[in-house]
């Protein structure tokens, strides 16, 4: 009994040290090579994270810095119409100190991929080369979604972006 409450822990225990790795979309532009430029280490590596709304316009960028170990894959990305993201395809010569990374004039949209430690970056698939960011509208409809439980029903309250209609005309009301 003991064994089998053993051998179950320890593979719960994995499967959440797997689950933990986190994947998000990504940019290099700009700002980005300006400011891997001012850390003066060739392991650091700074990107965009990008927040999209559902038609995969960017509501938002926030810079992080990452952490380019050897293990690190870089790769390029091939989009798959069944799965309906990009997979990772072919490795790209020389990782991150690839011309491809240092073009000034260039935008790559990535999809990087951070370890448990949340510095260290494990894959990054380059998903889009010189690819202009579409903006989403600042004009948007929200919808709240959850208020904080332990709150008594103050405190965090997350919301939902929904772009507005602008299709049908308004309503007037007599």
């Amino acid at each position: 009994m003991f064994k089998k409450m053993l051998a179950a822990s320890v593979l719960v225990a994995m499967i959440v040290g797997f689950a933990v790795a986190e994947e998000f979309d990504a940019v290099i532009d700009g700002p980005s090579r300006d400011f891997t430029k001012r850390t003066k280490s060739a392991e650091k590596l700074v990107f965009g994270k990008l927040t999209l709304d559902s038609k995969g316009k960017v509501v938002g960028t926030v810079y992080k810095e990452g952490t380019v170990t050897k293990d690190t894959k870089v790769v390029m990305g091939t989009y798959d119409e069944k799965k309906k993201k990009a997979t990772p395809g072919e490795a790209i010569e020389g990782g991150i100190a690839s011309d491809l990374f240092k073009d000034k004039g260039s935008v790559l949209r990535l999809r990087v991929t951070i370890a448990d430690d949340k510095t260290t970056i494990k894959q990054i698939v380059v998903t889009n080369t010189d690819e202009k960011l579409v903006q989403a509208d600042l004009e948007f409809d929200a919808i709240l979604k959850r208020r904080g439980a332990q709150t008594n029903g103050f405190g965090a309250i997350s919301y939902v972006r929904t772009e507005l209609n602008r299709s049908r005309p308004a309503r007037k009301y007599r």
